[in-house]
């Protein structure tokens, strides 16, 4: 760590641990803290800046505390029952500075973060349903028509009847006139006439209102005279398969481009607008010839243009109407997993601000524990010199060398247990602030904090903004999200749509574009639609299941608020309890290793003058060393119960920085936070 501790480019700017950091980097200009020699006079060592101690006494002792560390270690080296993992170097390192690193290299932050990232991307996409889609579109068709002759097979004619000048054909349709025979040709030119009839005289007749007919005619033609005689019998054909029309071109081409914007609303509703034109071959001749036998007056007309407003909205209380439309819901949920993203990076941040100051303190009464032991282990070597020196003497018995050997290897073993838990809570700090760095961690800095007063909290009703417990309330608010909308899914879906259409569609168009734009306000036809689209699954099996499971998921969300809240009231209940204890077991244990000292000092008194036997020394020694831990014990078990009642009721942050804050500056700056509603916004209660 180097530099300013409130540059963090991997997390959003105004993001909530941004605040914290803010908060907690409040003065933070120098560089971080390396790894130190042992053996350095403490005095000689500057005041590392992100420490900001006031006191520099009080970091003196600190230090002077620490060199425990490096005397166990070699202590237990040479015994050989130093841990093989305990590092050779050491790194001091303060409270502010380790939570710092904690939350800048959390990766669960980061995660965090990107998870907000997500969601906002996501709401982004959602409400880009409601932005205006622009639609382009060209279209082309080329028409080629040719001619085509067929011929089918041999077609079935029936032969032609020969009457004779003056006389009527066997049906008695056709009469062959003088005129009718000289269109005969060859041998009977003149004489007769060939003819077919198609139809009966009757049906003739009946046609004219003049007789009854059992049929109808087959045809309007009564018959057909042929110039020459036809033989009955099969006759190849020749038939025209795609005549082409005298009245429209054979070949035409139709470009046609249209412009569209679509337009979503809120609650469902949604409207386009629609700009087309369509260029064809079309032309129309007035005159093809005059009296000069000369061509005028052809029309080339082929532009043609529409406009088209079209909408869609749904009835009230019906599908996709309201709130509860489907790009309405998109957004709803969105919005709340934004919230829920947020509410993540907080619950992590209260995580791991608790886990770090477990971990920092534990580490401190680790330290005090080692001092205390040291010493209750140098007093019990003298003791056991003492002893050994009257047993040369013949004033104490084996028994009370024994004794005096046993305790001092009491002491030792409750020396090497107590270091082997420093490297572990040193090793689970490194990991935790994702260091490389093969060294012991030594606290410094903490004085002025372990000796003031915790803080407690008298209000249960706050726990219910502990982070944990807020995620959920969100998790209820989304699955309340989805419920609602999948029980609209369940109504009918009936939308009123309607669009009006202005069309130039006349028998020609215009000679140019733009021309056809200009008149579209005057169009050749108008046409308005309305109607009501309805249409529902028979049985509507998939929205009633679908029902039933966001149901079932809203109850199980509100069952887990509840066990999340109990949860919680526990962990607030049992943290002031802790924190009760640990404030009356100070001032118990005080009492008791001031007791105890007393009651060792006068043991030894009487010891020398021969009044108590030596087993009774070394029992108080012992009593005294367990009365000193003790003590130790219950004022870290009152700093780790306060950081316990603050986290559980999600102001563990906001009092990090105060608790941090050990200059004018840094108090400033908090001042200036809160004043703002940045530390009320995101670390207070909501």
């Amino acid at each position: 760590m180097s530099g300013s501790y409130t540059k963090m480019r991997w997390l959003p700017r105004g993001s909530w641990t941004a605040a914290v950091l803010a908060g907690l980097g409040a003065g933070m200009t120098g560089p971080a803290i390396g790894a130190e020699p042992a053996a350095a006079p403490p005095a000689a060592r500057p005041v590392p800046a992100p420490i900001l101690v006031v006191d520099a006494q009080g970091l003196v002792r600190e230090r002077e505390a620490n060199k425990v560390v490096d005397t166990t270690r070699d202590a237990l080296a040479r015994s050989g029952t130093a841990p093989l993992y305990a590092p050779a170097a050491i790194q001091e390192i303060a409270l502010r500075e380790a939570t710092m690193t904690a939350l800048q290299k959390s990766l669960d932050i980061r995660r965090s973060g990107l998870n907000k990232s997500i969601a906002e991307r996501a709401l982004v996409e959602a409400e880009a349903v409601f932005d205006p889609v622009f639609v382009a579109a060209l279209t082309t068709s080329i028409v080629r028509q040719f001619p085509r002759t067929e011929h089918p097979d041999n077609r079935f004619r029936p032969g032609t009847e020969r009457v004779a000048v003056n006389r009527t054909d066997s049906h008695g349709v056709f009469t062959c006139t003088p005129s009718a025979a000289a269109l005969t040709v060859g041998a009977d030119a003149g004489q007769a006439c060939y003819v077919v009839a198609t139809s009966s005289a009757a049906s003739y007749l009946n046609n004219n209102g003049t007789t009854a007919a059992d049929f109808a005619p087959r045809s309007p033609v009564l018959a057909i005279q042929y110039n020459q005689e036809r033989p009955e019998g099969y006759y190849p054909s020749q038939e025209d398969a795609n005549p082409i029309s005298k009245f429209a071109e054979r070949n035409t081409e139709t470009y046609t481009g249209s412009l569209s914007i679509l337009q979503q609303l809120p609650w469902g509703s949604s409207l386009n607008l629609t700009l087309s034109t369509t260029r064809r071959q079309t032309y129309y001749p007035l005159n093809v010839y005059n009296g000069l036998g000369e061509t005028f007056g052809v029309y080339y007309r082929p532009w043609f243009s529409q406009i088209i407003f079209g909408g869609t909205a749904p009835l009230p209380y019906t599908k996709n109407f309201g709130p509860t439309a489907i790009a309405d819901t998109n957004v709803a949920i969105a919005r709340t997993n934004i919230e829920a993203a947020e509410v993540d990076v907080r619950t992590v941040v209260n995580t791991t601000l608790l886990q770090v100051d477990t971990l920092y303190w534990s580490m401190v009464g680790t330290i005090q524990r080692l001092a205390v032991i040291a010493d209750s282990l140098k007093s019990a070597r003298q003791q056991r010199a003492s002893i050994q020196r009257l047993f040369d003497q013949g004033f104490v018995t084996e028994s009370d060398r024994q004794q005096a050997e046993s305790q001092v290897a009491n002491v030792q073993a409750t020396q090497q247990q107590v270091f082997g838990e420093y490297v572990v809570l040193s090793e689970r700090l490194r990991r935790l602030l994702d260091s490389n760095a093969e060294a012991l961690y030594l606290p410094v800095g903490y004085r002025v904090l372990l000796e003031g007063i915790a803080k407690d909290v008298a209000e249960p009703k706050l726990t219910l903004n502990n982070p944990f417990y807020v995620r959920q309330a969100v998790a209820v608010r989304l699955a309340s999200i989805v419920r609602d909308q999948r029980d609209a899914q369940t109504r009918p879906d009936l939308a009123a749509v309607g669009n009006m259409q202005f069309s130039q569609t006349g028998s020609y168009g215009y000679r140019n574009l733009g021309s056809s734009l200009r008149e579209i306000g005057q169009p050749d036809q108008y046409v308005l639609t309305i109607g009501l689209l309805y249409q529902r699954p028979i049985g509507n099996r998939a929205a009633k299941a679908a029902l039933a499971q966001s149901e079932h998921a809203l109850n199980r969300q509100n069952l887990l608020l509840q066990q999340v809240e109990l949860g919680v009231r526990e962990e607030f209940e049992d943290a002031r309890a802790a924190l009760s204890s640990a404030r009356k077991l100070v001032k118990i244990n005080g009492r008791a290793a001031k007791l105890s000292q007393e009651s060792y000092g006068g043991s030894l008194t009487l010891q020398d003058q021969g009044l108590v036997p030596s087993y009774e020394s070394l029992n108080r020694l012992l009593t005294l060393l367990n009365a000193r831990l003790a003590e130790i014990q219950a004022r870290i078990d009152e700093r780790v119960a306060e950081s316990r009642l603050l986290a559980s009721i999600g102001a563990l942050a906001e009092s990090y920085g105060e608790r941090t804050a050990q200059t004018p500056e840094d108090r400033f700056r908090l001042a200036r936070l809160r004043e703002s509603g940045a530390l009320q916004h995101f670390g207070g209660p909501l």
